[in-house]
């Protein structure tokens, strides 16, 4: 039978409605639900939460994930979003500040495709170890390399092969 009330309800031991679908321990304020729960205004979440079980949980809107937190990240445990297994991410990525890649970083895929590393200023390679062979130094190719500009070497130029210098007009070397 309903029952209607018009002031507070107060409950001296644990509150249980249908046995377990939804339980409020007194002593705690811990709340089981089971079953979906709809909330229609905002939700506040104090303290740690977990969401679904150990092994995956599903996060799903139409609208916007927003992270409010604004600390920043100096290492791979620090941040305002930290992800302790592999990301997928199926669009694009863009970062704001400083992107710091500590391991070996592939970019492209293992395929015969084209990929193509875009920077609007220089590329620096802070290494300095010299390099004493084809597959020694800070820099290593292991295809061919065109260069479609100048290039100046400080230190001394070893060429192991055939040289061609200045095409079919011939060669200066001073």
């Amino acid at each position: 039978k309903d029952v209607s009330m018009n002031s507070k309800l107060h409950v001296a031991n644990d509150f249980d409605v249908a046995t377990n679908k939804f339980t409020i321990a007194s002593g705690t304020g811990n709340t089981v639900i089971a079953g979906t729960t709809d909330i229609t205004g905002d939700l506040t979440v104090n303290g740690i939460s977990t969401l679904g079980s150990t092994t995956s949980a599903t996060i799903s809107t139409n609208g916007l994930v927003t992270i409010n937190n604004v600390a920043d990240s100096t290492n791979n445990t620090s941040g305002s979003l930290i992800v302790k297994g592999g990301v997928g991410i199926v669009k694009d990525i863009n970062i704001g500040g400083t992107l710091d890649v500590t391991g070996i970083t592939t970019l492209g895929s293992n395929s015969s495709t084209t990929t193509t590393v875009d920077a609007n200023g220089a590329i620096v390679i802070s290494n300095n170890t010299s390099s004493t062979s084809a597959t020694s130094g800070a820099l290593k190719v292991t295809g061919g390399v065109g260069i479609a500009e100048n290039t100046n070497i400080q230190g001394t130029l070893d060429v192991t092969g055939v040289t061609t210098l200045g095409g079919t007009d011939g060669a200066t070397v001073s």
